[in-house]
């Protein structure tokens, strides 16, 4: 049965138009009379209108993801070698701060001497304290005090390779002796 709103189409819709489905049954959004044959936005389109424009190629697509592929690489390359920098700067850290640590016991629980002294910290890096008389542009011996270089040096392993880091400072002690 034939709608009286509906022109009839090709040769597939005139069957359609003929057992009551027309286009308003497959789709509803266009119930009433368009001006114009009615094509639902969910059909495909007909051959050789749009059909060009309606996906990718597969060169398309293995252009698109050869280039995600290679911004993906560059992208992690550049976060692992954050954190292995990161890591890096927190051992140069732990390390300065033992260093401060051994120089601020100089002259309290180390005494004041001429001397090597070295050892190892609970966290497995290791350690060495020097200290020599320092002679500046005086003679040493009108200063009421001698003063001494003081060097604490602390060593690590990153990578293979030996790190250090090394802070020096003067103290002041007693003339001649050890405090």
């Amino acid at each position: 049965m034939r709608s009286p709103h509906l022109p009839l189409q090709g040769g597939g819709r005139r069957r359609e138009a003929a057992a009551g489905g027309g286009d308003t049954a497959r789709c509803p959004a266009f119930a009433l009379t368009p001006p114009h044959p009615a094509r639902c936005a969910r059909d495909p389109p007909p051959p050789g209108e749009g059909a060009a424009e309606a996906g990718f190629t597969l060169v398309e697509i293995i252009v698109a993801l050869s280039i995600l592929a290679l911004a993906l690489s560059v992208l992690l390359g550049v976060i692992s070698n954050g954190v292995v920098q990161t890591g890096r700067a927190e051992a140069a850290a732990e390390a300065a701060s033992l260093a401060q640590s051994l120089l601020a016991e100089v002259g309290t629980s180390t005494p004041l001497a001429s001397g090597q002294w070295g050892g190892q910290f609970d966290n497995g890096l290791r350690w060495r304290l020097r200290m020599e008389p320092y002679v500046g542009t005086s003679d040493p011996q009108q200063l009421p005090a001698s003063a001494y270089r003081v060097s604490a040096e602390v060593f690590w392993h990153d990578a293979g390779e030996q790190k250090s880091v090394v802070l020096t400072t003067l103290r002041l002690g007693p003339k001649g002796g050890t405090q």
